[in-house]
């Protein structure tokens, strides 16, 4: 629901059962604008620059845990596989942590890990001991999160407030990450995976006059995060 085609196509189903060739425009009008905004590239440059946050790991400390959010993954239990979405940089920059020496122990938390078909997390446990060579002793799974917040909330339970901790985390979503780890009193260090690399990295500002209607999808992790870090604050308020 929150892809701008979702509302541009909303207008114009709307402006087809308008019984008045004034109405009609108007919904056909506002379709227009929608696409013109969520298609031009230097509004979307600017709104990922103001959204996305870059965070880098600190070299010189080996953290006790290293935490995935879930968001990047499915359980497919049919095949006995894990599908990856666009995210799955967090898992892969996590494991990468541990095999490098720079974690000791990976915390995996989300209902990505729960296999609908098994009931259970033990097909995801399976997968990354047996695919990414985790030691058993050393991969937790909280299954039980389903939402950033929780995310924070039940990892912190797990590994307690004097744990060296790292949560990697997609860079859209990390503001909104680092403000529940303040909410929580929660000290943690963070490192961010792109999911739009090639507009955070822009260093020089696309002339307001370009647009390009492929990108209209991408303006879905800008929406979910400002939706997410105004529901954060609302929480927060009360």
């Amino acid at each position: 629901m929150l892809s701008p085609w979702t509302y541009i196509l909303a207008c114009l189903v709307v402006a087809a059962f308008m019984n008045t060739r004034k109405r009609r425009l108007i919904m056909i009008g506002a379709a227009a604008v929608l696409l013109l905004i969520s298609s031009n590239v230097r509004l979307q440059e600017n709104s990922v620059k103001q959204s996305f946050m870059i965070k880098e790991a600190d070299s010189t400390v080996v953290y006790d845990y290293v935490i995935v959010p879930g968001g990047y993954s499915e359980c497919d239990s049919l095949r006995h596989r894990i599908e990856y979405n666009d995210a799955a940089d967090r898992l892969l920059d996590a494991v990468h942590f541990y095999k490098s020496g720079k974690a000791r122990k990976v915390l995996v938390t989300g209902d990505d890990s729960y296999s609908v078909g098994l009931g259970d997390s033990s097909f995801f446990r399976h997968y990354m001991i047996t695919e990414f060579s985790i030691k058993d002793s050393d991969l937790i799974i909280e299954p039980n999160a389903l939402n950033t917040f929780q995310n924070i909330q039940f990892s912190q339970r797990i590994t307690g407030n004097k744990s060296k901790v790292l949560i990697v985390n997609s860079d859209y979503v990390m503001q909104r990450t680092i403000m529940y780890c303040k909410q929580l009193h929660y000290k943690a260090d963070f490192y961010s995976v792109d999911v739009i690399p090639q507009i955070a990295a822009a260093d020089n500002p696309t002339p307001i006059t370009e647009f390009n209607y492929f990108i209209v999808n991408q303006w879905q992790p800008i929406l979910h995060e400002w939706i997410g870090g105004l529901i954060g604050r609302i929480i927060r308020a009360r």
